[in-house]
């Protein structure tokens, strides 16, 4: 883990596992180790990091593959996700543009990815 992302870890984060030699499977893991100090790779301040990874029935993973982890920092379930056109970012509301009189529902928070917001009204 690079030292300009080390600081938002925690033990305990969830993590989920990429295998190499697994093609197409993903793991939950959870963040159990994070190296007190760091070493100098390519110029690099590199720290180690360990999960405990949760084994799906039927799976079996050897010692020494190689593994890519993305770290699940935040979670949100039940949103409305809405296309970026529907939306007025300045004035925090979501009003379709045909419909610029009625009702529009005024946002709390937004979150951009790609084409489409995740909004919390």
């Amino acid at each position: 883990m690079d030292e300009t992302e080390v600081g938002k870890l925690k033990l305990g984060m969830p993590l989920i596992l990429s295998i190499g030699a697994i093609d197409e499977e993903q793991f939950d893991a959870e963040l159990e180790y994070i190296a007190p100090k760091g070493k100098e790779e390519n110029g690099a301040i590199q720290f180690e990091i360990k999960a405990d990874v949760k084994l799906k029935e039927n799976s079996f993973i050897r010692a020494g593959y190689s593994a890519n982890a993305d770290i699940v920092l935040d979670r949100k379930d039940s949103v409305m996700v809405i296309p970026k056109a529907l939306s007025n970012l300045r004035r925090k509301v979501i009003q379709p543009m045909w419909r610029l009189k009625r009702n529009p529902r005024y946002l709390k928070s937004v979150i951009s990815k790609q084409d489409f917001q995740m909004v919390s009204t």
